[in-house]
Parts: C-alpha cells; sequence; structure tokens
C-alpha cells in the first residue's frame, strides 16, 4: 500500500492523475468481487478489459463465467510467478468465486428478495456470515499462494479435526461475523449521513392582526 501511494504521489506532483490503486483498505472488504475491484484498481482494470471481457465475462451462463475467471486468475499467478503455490492460490481463489456467484444469481429471485426486505435484521446477520465465509476463503487461498504452500495447508487439516480446532474454527467464524456486522453497520451509517436533509416545510404566513 505504502510502495503503490508513494509511487502514485510522485505522479500527481508532475501533474498526472493515475488510478487509486487502493480506493479503501483491504480489510473493509467482504465480497470476493469487491475485494478485487479495489485491490490494485489499475492491474484489474486491465485484467477485465484485455482477458475477462473478450472471454465473454459474465455472458453465457454461469458456467461460462466461471471457466472465465479461472483462466483469469489463471494468468494473475502466472503474472506473479511460475511457482506452483501461486497456481494452486489463483485456482483456489477461483474456486471460491463459485459461492459468491450462487449466491447473487439466488438472491435474484423474488422469494429470497422479499423475505430479505421483510426481515431486515435476519437478512443483515445472513450476509454477514456469508461475507465472513468469503474472507476465510481469501485468507485460505493467500496462506497457500504465500505463505506455507499446499503441503503447509494441508498440516493444518488435521488440528482443525480435533475437538480445539473445532471450536477454535467456529470462534474465529463467530469473530469475522461480527467484524462484517460492523462494516455494515459503518457503511449504512456513511449512507445516511451522505443522503441529503430533506427541505423544510414552507410554513404558513402569520397572520397580521387587524
Amino acid at each position: 500500500l505504502l510502495i503503490w501511494r508513494f509511487f502514485r504521489l510522485c505522479a500527481v506532483l508532475d501533474d498526472i492523475e493515475p488510478v487509486e490503486n487502493m480506493e479503501r483498505c483491504m480489510n473493509n472488504n467482504y465480497t470476493i468481487g469487491g475485494f478485487w475491484r479495489s485491490w490494485h484498481k489499475s492491474f484489474n482494470r486491465w485484467l477485465i478489459r484485455y482477458i475477462y471481457v473478450p472471454l465473454g465475462g459474465g455472458q453465457g451462463g454461469l458456467v461460462r463465467r466461471a471457466c472465465n475467471i479461472l483462466l483469469v486468475f489463471t494468468f494473475v499467478a502466472f503474472w506473479h510467478d511460475i511457482k506452483p503455490e501461486l497456481f494452486a492460490w489463483g485456482w483456489l481463489l477461483s474456486l471460491f468465486f463459485l459461492p459468491e456467484i450462487l449466491a447473487q444469481h439466488v438472491a435474484k429471485r423474488e422469494p429470497l428478495k422479499s423475505f430479505m426486505a421483510s426481515h431486515p435484521l435476519t437478512a443483515s446477520w445472513l450476509i454477514a456470515f456469508c461475507g465472513a465465509c468469503n474472507i476465510i476463503m481469501l485468507k485460505i487461498a493467500n496462506i497457500v499462494g504465500y505463505s506455507t504452500g499446499v503441503e503447509g495447508a494441508a498440516l493444518l487439516i488435521p488440528a482443525l479435526q480435533t475437538r480445539q480446532g473445532i471450536m477454535f474454527a467456529m470462534e474465529y467464524l463467530l469473530f469475522m461475523t461480527v467484524g462484517v456486522q460492523i462494516i455494515l453497520f459503518v457503511a449504512d451509517t456513511r449512507a445516511a449521513w451522505a443522503q441529503p436533509a430533506p427541505a423544510p416545510r414552507p410554513t404558513e404566513p402569520e397572520s397580521i392582526p387587524k
């Protein structure tokens, strides 16, 4: 983040206005799509313009969209370096995109939209829970790609099968769900503050006593 901002500062001092590569803090994202739209935004735009859209983008159904995302992240892994763990990172991200794509597809159906509108509290916690799962999946992919690799990440599976591991996973999921709920609350508060105040009603002129 500091590196990107430093070079952006140099460009601005030269009277050049480049794309803001980090529009918001990377921790202020609870969807995988939202994270990648705000992370290294200039590179993200290039990927969309020259790879994702020519492949068909989101047209052609869910399977076609998933395949296009897989090809994009395969290229991103290759762009970073030719390492097995980076290809595993890209393929995991492509896999973790699928629940979000399916959720977006299901959320457009009228019965679910009506349920969410009539049960705002339940809808808020459901979104927070799904957002927490997205954050955890992003962390898993980054652990595989940039930390332990596939072999090291596989060592975590036996640990999570123990009683302590299960309790830790449940507590961590609860913690992340509450965190996403805070993100949603802050976003709603900012949106409410951004709305213009309603214009005051015109008052009736006072009658002039005779």
